[in-house]
């Protein structure tokens, strides 16, 4: 029917492209969020969803997901902040590493006590759980203030 549809159309596709286009068809899925909602309308339908997809055309019923919403602006130098409170923090930890501490590690400028393994940490470590958390936090900003702090928190959880 599709390729009946094609060469009765004003601009068909030529027939090598008009394939190649059939082989690269994906059938929807309604569980995948790029395909939901779904109507699956059949050519000679008559009995059509219209209230429903207007809905969602308009976004009545429907409301926002993440992937939707538009962020809250940043501070233009968010992301420098956020390199450099963290590697301030990992530099920090691994000064009192190397100066024989263990247990309780207090970093300049944050109020809580970081509490490093018996069993010490390695820089590649921290600077994967580093790597984590500012992916994390380009997606969820915090407070600018308060960046060695939090990281200090995710630290500590992580440590557990």
């Amino acid at each position: 029917m599709c390729g009946e549809w094609n060469k009765t159309h004003p601009t068909p596709y030529p027939e090598q492209i008009f394939q190649e286009l059939l082989l690269r068809f994906e059938e929807p899925n309604p569980s995948q969020r790029w395909d939901s909602p779904l109507f699956t309308v059949i050519y000679d339908d008559k009995d059509l969803p219209i209230d429903d997809i207007w809905a969602c055309l308009t976004n009545t019923k429907t409301k926002p997901n993440q992937s939707t919403m538009q962020r809250a602006a940043t501070e233009p130098d968010s992301l420098f902040e956020l390199e450099k409170g963290t590697q301030d923090v990992v530099a920090a930890i691994m000064q009192s590493v190397q100066d024989g501490a263990s247990g309780a590690v207090t970093i300049p400028g944050v109020g809580k006590v970081l509490e490093v393994p018996v069993e010490g940490v390695t820089l590649a470590q921290l600077q994967r759980l580093r790597r984590t958390f500012v992916q994390y936090q380009r997606n969820h900003p915090a407070e600018k203030g308060r960046v060695k702090e939090l990281f200090v928190e995710y630290l500590n959880g992580q440590f557990e």
